[in-house]
């Protein structure tokens, strides 16, 4: 199809009517019809090319003219795991009823026009998937739904969610079924130095000094391990990326002196907590990523100490 007919098809500008659809129907894009808000929509026009509509698109439409009779008359032309989704369709209890086995409930929770009510929310409580039903703030959390909800929710999911509001509290509850390397992992935690002192035997070290949010909370612990205990709890050691550039692991000379041969020192380059001195740049010269050494961190401990008016003078 000519690009120039698609263009026409989704204009919404056009004094569209039944007849301009009848009369070039052979050469209209009806997908991009289907999406036309401009189209003067009634039951009785998209009855008419009922055999001609992309129902996807139509089933996504919000200009429309929803009822529940448009919908009940062309309930098999539609499509039901698009429509919960629809924010021009009226929903009601009552619709929601009546369609309950055929829609797609994992798309309802996003839908702002959904009459939104603890009711509605217990009334579908064996339909709603319950994290997407916090995640869109449709209910207010419950602790029991990391229980009571469990198909399709693993705890290894649930550990790294975003949406679930762990707090200390939440997490000593459930300390057994959490999966402590995806919470380790999770950066939507509220990070501090209390939440990581209280569980310091639980957390998976290696894992939470890659973690970027937790980098402050680390750095004020008084649990922290030995770096050295973090690095060889890794079983491929510092090839891995997220150790060499962690700003929560306390960094110093004799580790890296130590560790060199594992460390990969063009992803250190870029890592702000590094002790960084001369003497240490020096040593492994011939290693560092120079354009990413010229970060913040080496710039304000190494050379703003050197750069003075006199070498100021003597550049210019």
């Amino acid at each position: 199809m000519p690009p120039y007919l698609t263009d026409l098809s989704r204009n919404e500008n056009i004094r569209w009517s039944r007849d301009l659809l009848a009369d070039h129907s052979e050469n209209w894009d009806w997908i991009g019809l289907s999406k036309n808000a401009g189209i003067p929509w009634s039951a009785g026009l998209i009855q008419q090319f009922s055999d001609r509509w992309d129902w996807i698109s139509l089933s996504n439409n919000e200009h429309l003219p929803w009822s529940g009779s448009l919908i009940d008359s062309l309930d098999d032309c539609w499509r039901w795991g698009n429509l919960g989704s629809n924010e021009g369709i009226p929903w009601s209890m009552a619709l929601l009823d009546k369609h309950a086995e055929k829609l797609n409930w994992k798309s309802i929770p996003s839908n702002d026009t959904m009459p939104w009510s603890d009711g509605l929310t217990e009334r579908y409580s064996r339909r709603f998937d319950k994290k997407l039903l916090v995640k869109y703030n449709r209910t207010e959390w419950k602790d029991r739904y990391l229980t009571q909800y469990e198909k399709g929710w693993s705890w290894y999911q649930k550990s790294s969610s975003s949406y679930v509001p762990w707090s200390a509290d939440l997490i000593e509850k459930y300390s057994d079924q959490i999966s402590w390397r995806r919470l380790s992992q999770n950066e939507s935690l509220t990070w501090s130095k209390n939440l990581i002192d209280r569980f310091s035997n639980r957390w998976m070290w290696g894992q939470l000094v890659r973690n970027k949010s937790a980098c402050d909370a680390l750095r004020e612990s008084d649990t922290l391990p030995d770096p050295e205990e973090v690095i060889e709890y890794e079983e491929t050691g510092f090839g891995q990326y997220g150790v060499c550039t962690s700003e929560g692991i306390k960094w110093n000379v004799d580790l890296i002196n130590k560790y060199e041969n594992y460390i990969r020192f063009e992803w250190m380059s870029s890592n702000k907590s590094i002790p960084w001195e001369i003497e240490l740049i020096e040593s492994y010269s011939n290693r560092w990523d120079w354009d990413k050494l010229a970060n913040k961190g080496v710039y304000e401990k190494v050379f703003s100490k050197k750069i003075d008016d006199k070498m100021i003078e003597k550049i210019l």
